[in-house]
């Protein structure tokens, strides 16, 4: 019983969307409908919400795989099977979520939020997800922009 509480408490924080809900609730800007991909992620709550949104949004992402797994961990057998489905539960949440009408996000910073959870004494494993998030937007905006002059030039 212990495991589907914290298998639901996975899946219930990973159906929040904040990448959506805190740039809607701080600027009133849907960013599922700005950008081309209408991907509810921390990358399009960076580019059309701002850096507070886009800063909150990452933590609240990065939190909610990690506080199931790291607290399921504290109260859990990792070793057993039945932890699987608190690992998964976070991902699955974000990427077919059933408090949202539309598709969820990639689940790319709950993945990395399930992986801190799981190992918090690795310090490489929070370099290595932040400088993944970190490149990953950066080259998401350059991208944008280059694409933005093309059209500006053309």
């Amino acid at each position: 019983m212990p495991y589907f509480l914290f298998t639901l408490l996975g899946f219930v924080l990973g159906s929040t969307l904040f990448a959506y809900w805190i740039p809607k609730l701080l600027k009133n800007i849907d960013i599922c409908t700005l950008p081309d991909d209408h991907n509810p992620g921390v990358s399009n709550a960076f580019m059309y919400g701002g850096f507070l949104c886009g800063i909150l949004s990452l933590i609240c992402e990065l939190a909610k795989g990690f506080i199931p797994v790291y607290l399921g961990q504290k109260c859990l057998d990792i070793n057993s099977l039945l932890f699987v489905p608190v690992l998964v539960a976070p991902v699955f949440g974000h990427a077919f979520p059933f408090l949202q009408k539309q598709k969820g996000g990639k689940a790319i910073t709950a993945s990395f939020g399930v992986l801190l959870g799981l190992f918090p004494e690795l310090h490489p494993a929070v370099y290595l997800a932040f400088f993944f998030i970190f490149f990953y937007f950066i080259s998401f905006c350059f991208f944008k922009f280059i694409h933005q002059l093309d059209v500006v030039i053309f």
